[in-house]
C-alpha cells in the first residue's frame, strides 16, 4: 500500500522542499522531492546553525564584507541543492528538480530610496548573474513594480 506522500507524487504532484538544508534535501530526495526553494531567511537560518563555519571563515578572509559573503554563501547552498536535483531536472526535460534562488529582497527596503527603473535594472542584473550556467536554477524576483519591470527581460534571457 502506497503512502499519502508516495500517492500525491504519483497523482502528479511536485514536492518540493521548503528549505535547503544539505541532509533536509538529500532525505526529502530519497522520499520522493523534486525541488527545493530558498530565500535569505533559510540561508541566514543555515548559516546560524553553524554548519557552514569552515566555509564562511573562507569566504570573510576572501572578501571581508557581509553582503559579498552572504550571497556566495547562498550560492553555494543553493548549488549543492541543485545538483541533487539536477537528475530529475534531466528526466524530465526541465518540467521539475529545481531550486530557487531569491534575488535581493532589500532592493525594495523604502531606506535605499532607490528609484523604480534603478531597482528594475539591478534585478536584471542580478537575475542574470545568479542564473548564468545553472539549468535548474529558478529565479525567484519579488512581485513589486521593480520586480515585474525586470521579468520579460529576464525570461528572455
Amino acid at each position: 500500500m502506497a503512502t499519502p506522500l508516495a500517492s500525491l507524487i504519483v497523482s502528479g504532484t511536485k514536492l518540493w522542499l521548503d528549505g535547503v538544508d544539505p541532509n533536509d534535501v538529500a532525505r526529502n530526495r530519497s522520499w520522493g522531492a523534486t525541488g527545493a526553494t530558498s530565500n535569505p531567511i533559510i540561508i541566514s537560518e543555515l548559516i546560524e546553525t553553524g554548519k557552514f563555519d569552515k566555509q564562511l571563515s573562507g569566504m570573510l578572509a576572501k572578501h571581508g564584507d557581509d553582503r559579498s559573503v552572504a550571497w556566495e554563501m547562498t550560492d553555494l547552498i543553493v548549488r549543492q541543492a541543485q545538483e541533487v536535483f539536477y537528475p530529475v531536472w534531466e528526466a524530465t526535460k526541465g518540467n521539475d528538480g529545481y531550486v530557487s534562488f531569491e534575488l535581493d529582497p532589500l532592493l525594495e527596503d523604502p531606506e535605499q530610496d532607490l528609484p523604480l527603473a534603478e531597482r528594475t535594472r539591478q534585478y536584471i542584473e542580478l537575475g542574470k548573474k545568479w542564473s548564468a550556467g545553472h539549468k535548474n536554477r529558478m529565479i525567484k524576483i519579488p512581485n513589486t513594480q521593480a520586480g515585474l519591470g525586470a521579468l520579460e527581460e529576464l525570461a528572455a534571457a
